[in-house]
């Protein structure tokens, strides 16, 4: 498939609403915000309503999801579902307030934690959100009226969001499901949910995945007494990536110079999440640096394996080999 990406277009969103069934009130509610390629049709009701529609393509537009981590508001993933949607894709972030843990209420992912218990893993997916945010596109939002392609799907995750991401990364828990990417997220699950001591979940279908780290991610350093790991080494990525998914599946692991567990997030928030266990962040050139090299290499994965595109540039292996923010990495097959 050709590259669908209109160079008149600009980026739009639009907000929406979804009522998750079978969840209590008052937690039963998805607040999302959809950005698009729009082309302003020039007429008086964009011009009065500020609903640009949609930008024609050959193709549908393929769909990525963006799982946010705990705590952390999706403003700060815009910078990157705004480059998505440059690059030619739909894409949904989203906040959804629950009950954490079961004690207090904020924002999350949306994680199912009986499923994610050692006695249950792999009877279903973790991630609760992306299956109604996709059902809600395909039957409630008449402004892409049959003009998303719901067979290409990509679920991108970022801590906590990239951990179910990554456990939920199956076509019969996702529909349309066609790769994963995720940032500072692994599959190592806590010892309060039955797992034994340093024990990774397993990634459960063959999809290609795209594990990314940063070199100066604190908040995975400080969390080892989670997972009952009280000395050592703990490198809880890199052991996803070499243990917990199926070396038959195409994949990619990299690890960025410099770059902390908020190093995926932009501006950074130090008021929510546990941005506390972390130092200094990197200085604007050096964010700014990061996220274009994570930009540039997430959607040269979503043009191969998501959307079927030809390259629009060097390919992944190329942008990674010449990538001097990339200081380690992995490839399969």
């Amino acid at each position: 498939m050709s590259s669908s990406t209109d160079p008149a277009a600009t980026v739009r969103c639009v907000h929406d609403v979804i009522a998750v069934e079978g969840h209590p009130a008052p937690f039963d509610r998805i607040q999302i915000r959809v950005f698009y390629p729009a082309r302003d049709d020039g007429s008086e009701f964009v011009r009065m309503s500020g609903e640009v529609p949609l930008a024609p393509a050959e193709h549908p537009w393929p769909v990525v999801v963006i799982v946010p981590g705990v705590n952390i508001g999706s403003d700060v993933y815009r910078w990157l579902a705004v480059a998505l949607t440059r690059l030619g894709y739909v894409v949904v972030t989203y906040n959804w307030i629950d009950l954490l843990f079961g004690i207090q209420s904020g924002l999350t992912p949306g994680m199912d934690l009986e499923t994610a218990g050692y006695d249950a893993y792999g009877s279903g997916p973790t991630a609760t959100a992306p299956a109604p945010i996709l059902h809600h596109l395909a039957t409630s939002m008449p402004v892409f009226d049959g003009r998303l392609d719901l067979a290409r799907v990509a679920v991108g995750g970022h801590s906590a969001g990239g951990a179910v991401a990554l456990q939920s990364a199956d076509p019969a828990w996702v529909p349309g499901l066609r790769a994963v990417f995720t940032y500072g997220a692994h599959t190592m699950t806590s010892t309060a949910l039955g797992w034994p001591p340093g024990e990774v979940a397993s990634v459960p279908a063959g999809i290609p995945v795209l594990l990314m780290a940063g070199d100066r991610d604190g908040v995975i350093s400080a969390s080892r007494s989670r997972y009952g790991i009280e000395e050592g080494e703990h490198d809880p990525i890199r052991r996803t990536w070499d243990q917990a998914v199926d070396p038959d599946t195409t994949g990619w692991y990299l690890r960025f110079a410099g770059a902390t567990h908020f190093s995926f997030t932009d501006p950074f928030d130090p008021t929510s999440g546990r941005s506390f266990l972390e130092g200094d962040q990197p200085d604007a050139a050096t964010g700014n640096a990061l996220r274009q090299s994570m930009i540039a290499i997430v959607g040269a994965f979503l043009d191969e394996h998501a959307a079927d595109r030809e390259p629009r540039g060097s390919d992944l292996s190329h942008l990674v080999a010449d990538d001097p923010l990339v200081v380690d990495h992995d490839q399969r097959p």
